[in-house]
């Protein structure tokens, strides 16, 4: 497709011969007046415009100007009388026009101009073209550091919680390993009394139950990691659940020095015959771990739990605690790998840190919403839906 060159002149003259040189090489429109040349400047799609300085009622170089600012991708070329030359130079030196041509060399010089002013539109173009490409790759470029940067700063938390978790570990292992051996020195040791060794035998059991758990806890992580942990469906008693849920916190209760904690069950409806489809040995794992730090996290007040029934056979199950709480930005991580924020001067908890985030992936596998609802100092309210 020919390239659209635009020349507007008010003698016809001069159209006849611009177009009779060009209109083998070009596809040329004309106008004898300046707001026919915008109609077709608006319309076409001109790649250069040669337009007389002497027009009647515009001057040539005060309507370059006017296409410089409206069109300014267009070329644009003012042909003159030789006397106008100090006036043609200085359109040129400001950008108004980037060519010109005196009417006296129209025979023998135009082709070739109109050649390089082509020309120069075309460099523009592709200039134009590289700008953008550039442009793009440096977008692209921009992007790519922002992600290798937060890709690093995420690695570097990964591992700063990685060397916490472990140094955690270690202590939670080392206290009832400890615990074990002192004991199991003591029954082998003939000045023990008689009447001790049922304790130490309980201390000896307790330890190694928690030991199990933990083991059990750091296994558990890794499947579900790997992806290896499948939902197993069947019914269940929910009576039956929330009794031995009732049993495990007052366990916990009693285990954590909170006997004095109100501990509350509720239900939207009676479940003494309910029964609900679902891998409830997961349901109870996930419910344990939720009332665990409710009662560990709650100094004074109450620990709730209970369900509501919805539509579709689901059931909104949750936890609701008058505890330490959470803060905002404490709430982002609380299932996190690894994560066990404690602030500098809060009194250590005891536990690895894993219990919610095995919570977080058997959700993940049930498909489950959540609601996380928490302020520092006034409790938290835990609520998912399976």
């Amino acid at each position: 497709m020919k390239q659209q060159i635009l020349l507007i002149d008010h003698e016809h003259e001069n159209l006849i011969v611009f177009k009779h040189q060009l209109n083998d090489h070009y596809q040329v429109h004309t106008a004898t007046s300046v707001e026919d040349g915008y109609k077709i400047l608006n319309d076409k799609d001109i790649k250069l415009v040669v337009v007389d300085q002497a027009l009647p009622r515009l001057s040539g170089i005060e309507f370059l100007e006017k296409t410089r600012i409206d069109f300014p991708q267009v070329i644009r070329m003012v042909f003159t009388e030789n006397a106008n030359h100090d006036l043609v130079s200085e359109a040129i030196n400001k950008g108004t026009a980037n060519l010109s041509i005196p009417k006296q060399a129209f025979d023998s010089e135009l082709k070739s101009v109109v050649d390089n002013a082509m020309e120069l539109a075309n460099l523009r173009t592709e200039n134009e073209k590289l700008k953008s490409r550039l442009e793009h790759y440096k977008n692209e470029l921009d992007l790519k550091n922002q992600e290798l940067q937060t890709a690093n700063r995420k690695a570097e938390e990964y591992n700063r919680l990685k060397s916490a978790f472990l140094a955690n570990l270690s202590h939670e292992f080392r206290t009832p390993l400890t615990a074990i051996y002192g004991s199991a020195d003591l029954l082998n040791s003939s000045l023990t009394a008689q009447s001790l060794k049922p304790e130490l035998l309980e201390i000896i059991t307790y330890n190694s139950n928690k030991l199990i758990r933990q083991f059990n806890d750091v296994i558990e992580v890794s499947l579900l990691d790997s992806g290896q942990v499948a939902i197993k469906m069947g019914k269940c008693k929910l009576k039956k659940l929330f009794d031995e849920l009732k049993a495990f916190a007052e366990d916990k209760m009693l285990h954590y020095d909170k006997e004095h904690l109100e501990l509350y069950f509720s239900s939207d409806q009676n479940i003494e015959d309910r029964y609900f489809m679902t891998d409830e040995a997961k349901l109870r794992r996930m419910f344990e771990s939720l009332l665990d730090n409710a009662i560990k996290f709650t100094e004074e007040g109450y620990v709730k739990y209970g369900c509501k029934f919805m539509e579709g056979n689901k059931i909104k199950f949750f936890v609701d605690d008058s505890g330490i709480g959470i803060n905002k930005e404490q709430q982002q991580h609380i299932f996190d790998s690894f994560r066990k924020d404690v602030q500098k001067g809060e009194k250590l908890y005891e536990g690895v840190g894993m219990g919610l985030t095995i919570f977080k992936g058997y959700l993940d596998l049930f498909e489950g919403d959540i609601l996380v609802k928490s302020s520092e100092k006034k409790g938290t309210y835990i609520r998912f839906t399976l």
